[in-house]
């Protein structure tokens, strides 16, 4: 992913998160990005809620609602998001 669409999105969250219950409309978000769709997408794939309020024909406004709850990570306990090896296999003798 190329780091203007993460920077994009990025930018689109903490928009989301300064605004809280007042929420975005989608003539700002086109002025961060014109494909605001997609980074909204992806924020809602990564488990943020957007909720979508139509305030007009073409206009819409975007309430973040919740983010996504990541588990607690120890220093001693494997996480199940990081099943690779520390080393690689085939670099070892």
């Amino acid at each position: 992913m190329s780091e203007k669409i993460v920077s994009q999105r990025g930018r689109i969250l903490a928009l989301l998160r300064e605004r809280g219950t007042a929420g975005v409309t989608n003539i700002e978000l086109n002025a961060i990005a014109f494909r605001y769709g997609g980074r909204l997408f992806e924020l809602r794939k990564l488990g943020f809620r957007i909720r979508t309020i139509r305030t007009s024909d073409s206009v819409f406004r975007f309430v973040l609602e919740g983010e996504p709850v990541l588990p607690p990570v120890s220093a001693t306990s494997a996480s199940p998001h990081c099943a690779l090896p520390l080393f690689d296999s085939a670099v070892t003798p």
